[in-house]
């Protein structure tokens, strides 16, 4: 029974919710497809995957949309509530109105996530997605502005909330899976002469994970040996076999936005105090590889690109050139009431590699001048500002950043953590591989090194008082003798040292990881 309740939600969800009215409908769909297996059974709908008449003109589907919010500012609409969930739209009747019957949804616009890995897609979606697959470029997209990457793929759709309390808690950049009925409607219900876009009737959704795959992740340990294979590869098929960079992309890549408990100890002035009243939060360590060749061809990419699309749920490319900085958004503007997106606005969690080699001599407008200006602010300060006519907001970001530069420093970011290059001597084509010149590891050994970055991100990190007191010891040991050496550098040896923890799947400090740390800070710096 249970099963052709199922397929029957799939199949005829409009007709499924009209019998269940005036009762929510939602709980009902939420019950029946409650289990990952019955979840998995609702189509996709995303720019690889179309459902049978996906435009929603004819069949109103069922749906699964996992998306970024891009746009939370759409007022919210009134509706019968005997109608919702697009019935009334379906279906037009000249009956009066009650206007005792009236509530109100909220409308928000989503975007399928930006820079989503294939692979991962794939989990998320596989194996029970009985889809029908099409071609990306076959699908019509209303409103491309709001995307951020102009260069991918991607459907862009009108979000109808029925559950007002749930949607209060929305906010752009968050992963959300929706559930519903998609439909063909205009833009702004209040008109019909507008034009027709892809609107999703939610029935229920499901708030996407940090790392929604963290619990298929074995629960045994797994072997040490798998993380020197990991930065292995990495510096073999992009960097030129240089493994302290790799590793340093490694660390990269795993770091997050993170807020220290009360148990770990943070430098005020020169000393550790243990922060009981305020815990501000450490930024994510930007990388800056310096020293990185020309690529062969203007349109050539790093071989790194398609390394980090292999390993990571989220990551995009940013290719500066003049013309990108002095026409594309970086940073959402809201124009006649409706938000653009920027480059920059992206999911938590992804890692942008910023790459300048495209910048030829030429004049940086204003509108550069600001990009350039947005872009330094995400990386330093973990922020994204949107723009509206008169006035600007900040909104956090958690963003990873590498910068790719052939001059011994950026020529216009400042990073946490800048690393000379040093690739073998024959390395150089290596650096620019094509995508289907990068040589992958063998299935199983690919799959363990995504789980090994999984399970590093979401770790948890704590430091014993014995190691606490270790480390600030080893500080004054430091400072007595080298007067430079600042708290600035030990709140820096500290994010490194978790990082390094992190990467080795220890989640409490030690004191050989963090003489490792050092070590690793330390041949960095003489690099310069």
């Amino acid at each position: 029974m249970v099963s052709q309740d199922r397929a029957n939600a799939i199949l005829h969800p409009t007709d499924l919710v009209r019998r269940l009215q005036p009762d929510s409908p939602s709980l009902h769909f939420q019950n029946i497809f409650k289990s990952d297996h019955a979840f998995r059974q609702i189509p996709v709908w995303d720019a690889r995957h179309l459902p049978p008449d996906s435009d929603g003109s004819r069949s109103r589907p069922l749906v699964r949309f996992r998306a970024m919010i891009q746009d939370t500012s759409p007022s919210p609409e009134v509706y019968l509530h005997h109608t919702g969930w697009g019935i009334a739209d379906a279906e037009p009747t000249s009956s009066p109105i009650n206007y005792d019957n009236l509530k109100e949804r909220i409308v928000l616009w989503a975007v399928n996530v930006p820079g989503e890995s294939s692979w991962y897609a794939d989990k998320l979606d596989a194996p029970d997605n009985h889809c029908q697959t099409r071609a990306p470029q076959q699908l019509q997209v209303s409103k491309q502005h709001k995307w951020p990457l102009p260069a991918e793929p991607c459907v862009v759709a009108q979000i109808k909330i029925y559950d007002v309390a749930a949607a209060e808690h929305f906010k752009p950049t968050d992963i959300v899976t929706f559930v519903g009925i998609l439909a063909s409607e205009p833009e702004n219900s209040e008109f019909a002469s507008d034009a027709l876009v892809p609107t999703i009737h939610v029935l229920f959704h499901r708030h996407l994970s940090t790392d929604p795959l963290a619990h298929e992740l074995s629960s045994s340990p797994f072997h040490p040996s798998l993380r020197d294979s990991l930065i292995a590869w990495i510096a073999s098929e992009a960097l030129g076999n240089d493994h302290d960079a790799a590793e340093w992309v490694l660390l990269s890549c795993i770091a997050m936005v993170w807020v220290p408990s009360s148990a770990c100890f943070l430098l005020r002035s020169n000393f550790f105090l243990n922060s009981q009243s305020r815990n501000p939060p450490i930024l994510p360590p930007s990388l800056t590889i310096s020293r990185f060749p020309r690529p062969p061809t203007s349109d050539a990419a790093p071989s790194l690109t398609y390394v980090l699309s292999e390993l990571l749920p989220r990551s995009i490319l940013v290719p500066l050139s003049l013309d990108l900085i002095n026409t594309i958004n970086f940073a959402p503007e809201s124009r006649d009431e409706d938000l653009h997106a920027g480059i920059l606005q992206l999911a938590p969690g992804t890692t942008v590699l910023v790459t300048e080699s495209g910048i030829e001599e030429g004049k940086i407008n204003e509108k550069g001048v600001r990009n350039l200006q947005t872009l330094q602010e995400a990386i330093k300060l973990q922020t994204l500002h949107y723009v509206f006519p008169y006035s600007q907001f900040s909104f956090p970001t958690d963003l990873c950043f590498i910068v790719a530069t052939e001059g011994k420093k950026s020529a216009f970011f400042e990073t946490s953590v800048n690393l000379p290059l040093a690739p073998g001597p024959s390395a150089h084509p290596n650096l620019f591989k094509s995508r289907s010149d990068v040589v992958l590891p063998p299935p199983d050994t690919l799959s363990a090194f995504r789980d090994w970055i999984i399970a590093a991100k979401r770790g948890n990190f704590t430091i014993c008082s014995d190691v606490s007191q270790f480390i600030t010891d080893d500080f004054v040991k430091d400072r007595l003798a080298d007067k430079s050496v600042s708290p600035e550098d030990l709140v820096s040896q500290m994010t490194v040292a978790r990082l390094m923890s992190l990467s080795r799947h220890q989640w409490e400090l030690t004191q050989e990881t963090w003489a490792l740390a050092k070590a690793l800070d330390a041949r960095r710096k003489a690099r310069d």
